[in-house]
């Protein structure tokens, strides 16, 4: 996790560029595809599992802590 005062500096120096381009705004901590997902779905209220690892991944969901959403669990 980053500083909002770090954010703030960085979006600064982005608008002070003279033309457009791409940039990428990070914390320098690297993190899976897979668990930034998992850790999305939890600040919700979902947990999920994965399964069929590779190219074929998929997440399930295998609780649901939310009341406010309809997403039954799957039992494989």
């Amino acid at each position: 996790m980053g500083h909002a005062k770090d954010y703030v500096e960085a979006m600064w120096r982005i608008l002070q560029q003279d033309k457009p381009e791409d940039f990428v705004i990070a914390t320098g901590i690297t993190t899976t595809v897979r668990d930034f997902v998992k850790l999305a779905f939890s600040e919700v209220g979902i947990e999920l599992e994965s399964i069929r690892p590779g190219i074929e991944e998929k997440g399930v969901v295998i609780q649901c802590n939310n009341s406010k959403l309809n997403c039954p669990s799957v039992k494989y």
